[in-house]
């Protein structure tokens, strides 16, 4: 999904996920897949939207990004008493991430970090792979 929002430009003028490309997006898709996967396209989308209705809308703001049972899973939760991050503050990671376009992000956290180094992380990794992509482009115009 996420490989769908950078590839098809849906970020709006506030740089945040805009609903109504979503949307175009994913009518575009339905009319384009095969009728046995229609439902799941939708349901994707829907948990998508689920998903990223409480991020942000402001432009310093990421806020946070609901979880998903897999992800929830896959990371080390606590409460504010203990040494791993809340689940909160794994939204906020989340948000993080989703912002700065990193993919498959709970492979890339540290739960050693708090939740504010993480969204720096995410930060990091999003401009390290843009930097990386400009690389392996330039170098594709090369041989070319």
């Amino acid at each position: 999904m996420l490989y769908l929002i950078r590839k098809y430009g849906t970020r709006g003028e506030d740089d945040m996920v805009n609903v109504t490309n979503l949307s175009t997006l994913e009518r575009r898709i339905l009319e384009r897949v095969d009728e046995s996967n229609e439902e799941a396209v939708q349901k994707e989308f829907a948990r998508f939207e689920t998903e990223v209705q409480s991020m942000s809308n402001e432009p310093d703001g990421i806020g946070q990004a609901r979880l998903t049972s897999h992800e929830a899973s896959r990371l080390p939760t606590g409460n504010q008493h203990s040494d791993s991050l809340t689940v909160i503050e794994w939204q906020c990671v989340k948000a993080a991430a989703i912002y700065y376009n990193v993919p498959d992000w709970t492979a890339k956290v540290d739960s050693s970090l708090s939740h504010e180094e993480n969204i720096d992380l995410m930060k990091s990794i999003s401009e390290g792979e843009m930097e990386l992509a400009e690389e392996q482009a330039h170098t594709q115009r090369s041989f070319s």
